[in-house]
């Protein structure tokens, strides 16, 4: 139930003794009684909740320009079915390397800056540097796009990447209305 959610997430705290693989729960804060304000899921008070570890965020501690940060969200991995925003970089070899997860009912903007606001705190706390980003990678939502830039655009050059199925994905969308032979040399084009 809830109030053993609650405890769980209390349960998995970060603070600064916990060992380096050691999973923990951060993005919110403590209510009156000591206990975990973490929303209850309503439109008025959403659910956040990020989880990481202290060598899952170092993943990032390297020069901005040597690497792609990733967001995005997947579906169907709990059983609310609520949104798992995935945080992550990718190298020069392309290999991708997670940075941390967050789970939130809803793909609004306010959630995304809070939960970016979050983890860059969180990569602060543990490594005393600031998290810092050149290139962005995300799916075609503008409430991320708007998120990654109200939280890191201050003291970050930001470039833009989309995802290419996400592209590609709006381009056979949007060609629906188009005859069949039309939309295959627009798609060839591409």
């Amino acid at each position: 139930d809830y109030e053993d959610v609650l405890d769980q997430i209390g349960q998995l705290a970060y603070g600064p003794a916990v060992a380096d693989t050691q999973p923990f729960s951060f993005g919110w804060e403590r209510d009156s009684e000591g206990k975990p304000n973490v929303g209850n899921g309503s439109n008025e008070n959403p659910f956040l909740v990020g989880l990481t570890t202290k060598c899952l965020l170092r993943n990032a501690d390297r020069d901005p320009s040597s690497f792609v940060f990733h967001m995005d969200g997947t579906f169907k991995l709990n059983q609310v079915a609520y949104p798992v925003v995935v945080c992550g970089v990718s190298d020069r070899g392309r290999s991708f390397h997670l940075v941390a997860i967050f789970i939130t009912p809803q793909r609004l903007e306010g959630l995304y800056g809070t939960a970016l606001s979050a983890l860059r705190r969180m990569f602060t706390a543990v490594t005393s540097m600031q998290l810092l980003l050149k290139y962005v990678l995300a799916d075609a939502e503008a409430e991320q796009l708007n998120a990654v830039t109200q939280v890191f655009g201050m003291d970050s050059e930001l470039t833009y990447l989309m995802c290419i199925y996400h592209v590609m994905a709006k381009v056979h969308k949007m060609l629906k209305a188009l005859s069949g032979t039309l939309r295959e040399r627009v798609v060839a084009d591409i």
